[in-house]
């Protein structure tokens, strides 16, 4: 049975410990190393782009299906202008066609501009990642209760 060593020095008896080496800087379970902090970055930004990607189907995915009454329900502004730009506020698929694409274009948009900061600061796109994964769970909750 392995212990896990605080810095008060108190022990605390564990059967495998988990805890993140500095000087290694990887996060270590029963002394041996499972992964790295780039490795783990990675990970989760890559975990909430495909939460984002998701969020942004489903979204989608209720815009087509509802169509027909997305013009009483519509609560954003700008939605309501960019489907008014395709013939009026009506209720068929054709006439909602720019504002289907702004949707798509911006969850790309943002896929993109995620990629781009990772080459640039890889903790500044993993904190950008969550917080765009956590508005994006939000939306889900939004349209779904």
């Amino acid at each position: 049975m392995s212990t896990v060593r605080f810095t008060t020095g108190a022990r605390l008896p564990f059967k495998t410990a988990v805890r993140w080496s500095t000087a290694r800087r990887a996060f270590l379970v029963g002394g041996q190393q499972i992964l790295s902090r780039r490795m783990l970055l990675r990970l989760v930004l890559a975990g909430s782009k495909f939460i984002i990607v998701c969020a942004a189907c489903w979204d989608l995915y209720l815009t087509a299906k509802y169509v027909e009454s997305l013009p009483s329900l519509e609560l954003n502004p700008l939605a309501r202008f960019m489907m008014q730009l395709d013939d009026g506020v009506e209720a068929e698929l054709t006439q909602a066609a720019v504002f289907l694409a702004a949707k798509f274009l911006g969850t790309f948009l943002v896929i993109a501009l995620l990629d781009c900061l990772w080459h640039w600061k890889e903790r500044t796109a993993v904190a950008a990642a969550v917080g765009v994964a956590a508005c994006q769970i939000a939306l889900v909750l939004f349209l779904n209760c």
